[in-house]
């Protein structure tokens, strides 16, 4: 709960003009404006952008001083929006076909692999804040072994990842696979010393950002704030370099059960049976 480096504390706004030039295309201006308003959806700027700090909600979008957007208010229109602008092409309830390594695109970009849900806040969530605070929470939930049982201070561990922690237990000579949980960005680590620290092989490589956006939009301080977690699946390492270092150990890349952990996560926060937070509607956004 303490800051350990310096941010523009929320809530305040900003513009930004941009200048086109005369040869500018029409479909090159809408490219432009689309960007800016899924920026103001789904993404931020800044440090930890993708867990949820430094999201941005687009107010007004102007061409020649005419306005050209209205920010949508609820989580339902949140969803509307992204459905309207991304389209079928861009986003849809991943398929598991659409997810080999060989058809996603090279960088982190959207495609027909991505999936976004929206969390709408209950009444006790009212900021922004406190609603990135629960989301959060249920990814420790899901994620984290904990220590002596425990996370999040005395909630009994649900150790979804035994494989994991049993894995990295082993002598680096025993470690014939990588932990799960590698899909969530690396380095992934253990603790200090070598043999527990999980990264790329290649020297080259020294991280590998996390695939799954956390956004937290808010229309106005009367407008209850929406979660919306974004999954691009893009190449996860450079092909011909997709060797991981597992604490002394170099395992090759399961591209087959890669995307799981995250695709569980999904499916955790579209069943309210299984979710531990409490959330208002959470909801995939799809097409057809």
């Amino acid at each position: 709960g303490q800051l350990t480096r310096s941010c523009v504390p929320a809530p305040f706004t900003f513009t930004v003009n941009l200048l086109l030039k005369p040869s500018i295309k029409p479909e090159q201006i809408q490219d432009v404006s689309q960007t800016l308003k899924v920026l103001g959806l789904v993404g931020g700027l800044g440090s930890k952008s993708r867990k949820g700090y430094g999201s941005l909600t687009l107010l007004s979008l102007k061409l020649d001083d005419k306005e050209t957007w209205t920010p949508p208010a609820t989580a339902a229109k949140v969803a509307d929006a992204i459905r309207t602008i991304l389209g079928p092409s861009r986003i849809r309830a991943s398929q598991s076909s659409e997810l080999s390594q060989d058809k996603l695109p090279e960088w982190t970009a959207f495609s027909a692999a991505s999936r976004v849900i929206v969390i709408s806040a209950l009444g006790l969530d009212r900021t922004p804040l406190a609603l990135l605070d629960r989301v959060g929470r249920e990814m420790v939930r899901y994620r984290s072994w904990g220590r002596n049982g425990k996370v999040l201070g005395n909630v009994d561990s649900e150790q979804n990842f035994k494989d994991d922690h049993d894995l990295m237990k082993r002598q680096s000579s025993q470690r014939t696979n990588h932990p799960q949980r590698i899909v969530f960005g690396l380095p992934h680590n253990y603790g200090n010393q070598h043999d527990q620290r999980v990264g790329p092989a290649d020297a080259q490589l020294d991280r590998r950002a996390s695939p799954l956006f956390i956004h937290i939009y808010q229309e106005s301080s009367a407008s209850p704030p929406v979660g919306v977690l974004t999954f691009p699946p893009s190449r996860f390492l450079p092909q011909d370099r997709d060797v991981i270092d597992t604490g002394g150990a170099r395992t090759p890349l399961d591209e087959e059960n890669l995307w799981q952990p995250i695709q569980s996560f999904f499916g955790r926060l579209l069943d309210p049976n299984e979710r531990k937070e409490s959330f208002g509607a959470v909801t995939e956004v799809t097409h057809g």
